[in-house]
Parts: structure tokens; C-alpha cells; sequence
């Protein structure tokens, strides 16, 4: 079971790392260079605009896309609620996640 949850996680975080912010010719910032993804590591962070970023690599992935100079404010979420609101969120997901991969186990 290990196995196949580490080899789902790869499979995702490859194609993430596939889908990065690309030059056009509309002047859109390339932005790849950070080696952001969704999948990375979560270590929050509040930025100074007040919004929560998933990690500091997040930060300065959408710093660079929208041009903007926002700094860490500090360590953690913004709003102590919105961190509640996210722990419960991520138990559910992951207990649907663990009870999807022991039917698919049990069937297989």
C-alpha cells in the first residue's frame, strides 16, 4: 500500500512540475526557475498582503508571476481560524484518501 501511495504522489508531483509557469508572447514572467508545485513541502507562511502561502517557494512563485514584492510576515497562518479550517479539511481528505486506497486494495 506504501508503494502505491508513493507512486501516485510521484506520478503528481511530476506532471505539477510539468505544468510551470512558461514565457509568452504576452510577456507573462517564467517563472519555473523557482521549482514551485503545489506538492511541494507545506510549511505556511503569512505574507505581508495578509494572505496564508503554503511555503516560501509559494511566495515567490506568485511574486514573480504577478509582479508583485510581497515579504513573509511570519512563520505559520495568517488567521489562527483559517489554520483550523485547513487541518480539519486535510484529516478528511486523508482519511477519504486512506479509505479509497484499502477498497482498492481489498479488491485487487
Amino acid at each position: 500500500m506504501e508503494m502505491k501511495i508513493t507512486l501516485a504522489l510521484s506520478f503528481f508531483m511530476a506532471i505539477i512540475t510539468w505544468t510551470v509557469c512558461q514565457a509568452d508572447e504576452e510577456d507573462v514572467p517564467k517563472c519555473d526557475h523557482i521549482g514551485y508545485s503545489p506538492f511541494t513541502i507545506r510549511k505556511e507562511i503569512c505574507g505581508s498582503d495578509g494572505q496564508t502561502y503554503s511555503n516560501d517557494k509559494h511566495l515567490e512563485f506568485e511574486n514573480c508571476l504577478y509582479k508583485r514584492e510581497i515579504k513573509k510576515a511570519k512563520n505559520g497562518w495568517c488567521k489562527e481560524e483559517d489554520q483550523k479550517r485547513a487541518d480539519e479539511q486535510r484529516r478528511k481528505l486523508i482519511e477519504e484518501y486512506v479509505k479509497k486506497l484499502e477498497e482498492i486494495e481489498n479488491k485487487g
